[in-house]
């Protein structure tokens, strides 16, 4: 479960930055016809997502649900930072988190975890601020493994990941 996680995440981040950011600019700006060969898509699959947070301030919404990348590609989720560590949320999750809904995108909410504060605190902050409706994509966690030097260190980050999906799970009853 982890592995298709963090696969999906992988693929969907490369996505955004490679598309959005093409000009060196945090704005949108699908005005220009898309360049397939320098946006890093994966145009094997027939879905296509990408991930927002407070970073991308500036944001068309009505362009972006018209936004089409290729013939057959298509926007069609969204991953949308809720909080990261033990007591931090995005600013923009409740406003982007409503007009993806409204353009008609699948969203789903995600975590930035952070490997120094409790893993506890963590799931509290993130299931006190996501609430989830018919038709949103599961849960997501944001991992961003630094060096990990020893086995015992690797032990139990894997330990605490293993606890915030399962605690997630358990307080928002989707896998």
């Amino acid at each position: 479960m982890i592995k298709r996680l963090l696969t999906v995440s992988t693929i969907c981040c490369g996505l955004f930055s490679g598309f959005v950011f093409a000009g060196g600019d945090d704005k949108l700006v699908p005005d220009a016809e898309p360049v397939i060969s320098n946006l890093g898509i994966a145009l094997g699959y027939r879905i296509h997502g990408f991930d927002m947070s407070h970073y991308q301030e500036k944001v068309d919404w009505n362009k972006l649900k018209e936004l089409q990348l290729d013939k057959d590609i298509h926007l069609s989720f969204v991953f949308l930072r809720a909080t990261m560590g033990a007591d931090r949320q995005d600013s923009k999750f409740n406003e982007y988190w409503k007009e993806a809904k409204r353009i008609g995108l699948m969203r789903a909410p995600y975590h930035y975890f952070d490997t120094k504060q409790s893993t506890m605190q963590q799931v509290h902050n993130f299931v006190n601020r996501v609430k989830l409706e018919p038709g949103d994509l599961p849960p997501v966690l944001d991992l961003e493994v630094r060096r990990l030097r020893k086995k015992k260190d690797v032990v139990k980050y894997q330990q605490a990941v293993k606890l915030w999906l399962n605690s997630v799970e358990k307080a928002l009853g989707v896998k």
